[in-house]
């Protein structure tokens, strides 16, 4: 406990250096790659990503077959919708 109460200092620099180190990587195709890999292969995280991004594919597959798109246009429309 008096390592953390001695160093407070540099944790705060260090976690702030983390954060705007993370959000400037996310800036460029390839840190934005990395952030997304690595978020995916969290245990709990990445779950739940992946399924959120399942349930967006099939309810916006779902809302254009029953618009009456058919089949093929609709899996173009869904394979261009982005992962937001």
């Amino acid at each position: 406990m008096r390592a953390f109460t001695g160093n407070i200092l540099w944790i705060f620099l260090g976690v702030t250096a983390l954060i705007f180190g993370v959000s400037y990587g996310q800036r460029t195709p390839r840190g934005k790659k990395l952030l997304h890999k690595t978020l995916l292969r969290l245990p709990v995280v990445g779950d739940v990503l992946k399924k959120i991004a399942v349930a967006r594919f099939t309810r916006t597959l779902g809302t254009l077959l029953s618009s009456g798109v058919p089949i093929l246009d609709a899996l173009e429309i869904v394979a261009k919708t982005p992962a937001t």
